[in-house]
């Protein structure tokens, strides 16, 4: 059923033209001609233009939601100044390399250096190192009984597979004089010949020097006649 409600713009003079009556109904689709006759009923002068209606719309179910025009974004104004976006912190996993340690190096404990046989010349040379330490001997040609120099010398070449004849005269006169010896070469003192000892770089030599002393390093001598060989297969 419909209900009336008035409101008096005036003082009340009986039913008139200037009454404002508000009408409410739940339905949309009653004339104005229906209008007009419940307001006679109600002691009223309807007229359209002081009938004001207001219809209250049923109850509506919720439409459903078209996400691509709710995402869609709203037009901006030309000029209006475009707000940078803010960066989300992240955070960053690293991850932490083990230090690196160094490995200990091997001390070693002899006084020899360390060489690598590589070639012939590094065997010779590492080969009089092993022998240090052995007493002089005239005439040895041994490490067990001990050597003077040229059994030195001749033994040191045989290991590596170099032939020297036995003395120091004859073995001067069986290698190759040269100028500029290297690594391994022989180096020959007196005139005649009555030294001799394995060239290591300038001013030191491998030798068994002499009675009461070891096979070991010897500085270079100048004597009446000091000069440097190589053997033939060593050219």
């Amino acid at each position: 059923m419909s209900r009336a409600r008035h409101r008096a713009d005036g003082p009340a003079s009986g039913p008139s033209l200037s009454r404002r009556a508000v009408i409410t109904t739940p339905l949309a689709g009653i004339s104005l001609a229906a209008i007009a006759v419940a307001a006679s009923r109600l002691g009223l002068n309807p007229d359209p233009e002081t009938v004001v209606m207001r219809l209250e719309a049923p109850e509506t179910k919720a439409l459903p939601v078209d996400w691509n025009d709710a995402l869609t974004p709203e037009p901006v104004a030309p000029g209006t100044p475009t707000p940078s976006p803010t960066r989300t912190p992240q955070l960053v996993r690293r991850e932490l390399k083990p230090k690196a340690t160094k490995k200990p190096q091997a001390v070693s404990t002899s006084r020899r250096p360390v060489r690598s046989f590589s070639g012939k010349r590094d065997r010779i040379l590492a080969e009089a190192e092993a022998l240090f330490g052995i007493y002089y001997l005239w005439g040895g040609v041994s490490p067990s009984t001990g050597f003077d120099c040229s059994g030195y010398t001749r033994y040191v070449y045989n290991k590596v597979g170099l032939y020297l004849p036995r003395v120091s005269r004859d073995q001067a006169a069986y290698m190759v004089p040269v100028r500029n010896p290297k690594p391994g070469d022989l180096v020959f003192f007196g005139n005649p010949v009555h030294h001799v000892g394995i060239y290591v770089k300038p001013g030191l030599m491998y030798d068994s020097p002499k009675k009461g002393e070891k096979s070991g390093t010897s500085p270079i001598w100048r004597s009446e006649r000091t000069f440097y060989a190589r053997h033939p297969k060593l050219m």
